[in-house]
């Protein structure tokens, strides 16, 4: 789009973030008693932090939240020494029986939705210094980007002035229509 006199092009995907994905061994688990949702509450638990009370303090209540000191937490050697609870047992074990290995991935850490569909924006200016407007720049780049072959599962759809310049009439004609709609 930069050769098109467009400026400022952005899109509101942030950058990906590292997040650790326990591989978990369901038969292990099921021979210890523990399930899935055991060792999500241990994680959260540890890490991020479980919510089990209120402290009220005048009018004003506050989460009683527990987790593991921030010194306990912050490497990956800490996770492979977790211990999580067996009702089989009857003792704690490794978490290192139930979940089979750690994997390091990335992902986004923001999905953006339109209409409940995941969407990537893309914005850009036309050039302030140029004599062109923003109607003539769209008008050159959007028979080019609709050429474009998308995937199976995706669409192209226009917003910002293109979308803006559209509303006005449909709420025109709505309101035209249910005037008629009233008359007869």
């Amino acid at each position: 789009m930069a050769g098109f006199g467009a400026k400022n092009i952005t899109d509101d995907w942030k950058n990906m973030t590292k997040v650790i994905r326990p591989k978990f061994n369901a038969v292990a688990a099921r021979e210890m008693g523990v399930t899935k949702t055991d060792v999500d509450n241990l994680l959260q638990m540890m890490y991020v932090g479980k919510t089990v009370g209120v402290y009220r303090e005048a009018t004003e209540r506050l989460p009683i939240v527990i987790r593991m000191p921030e010194e306990e937490r912050v490497t990956i050697e800490r996770l492979e020494q977790l211990q999580i609870y067996s009702p089989v047992l009857r003792r704690y074990v490794p978490i290192t029986h139930v979940i089979s290995e750690f994997n390091l991935e990335f992902e986004d850490p923001i999905i953006k939705r339109r209409d409940r569909k995941r969407t990537l924006t893309v914005m850009a200016d036309h050039d302030l210094l140029s004599d062109e407007t923003a109607a003539q720049v769209f008008a050159r780049v959007k028979p080019k980007l609709e050429k474009l072959q998308l995937p199976n599962g995706y669409e192209l759809t226009w917003g910002g002035e293109y979308e803006a310049s559209k509303k006005p009439k449909l709420r025109f004609f709505r309101r035209y229509l249910l005037v008629l709609r009233s008359c007869l």
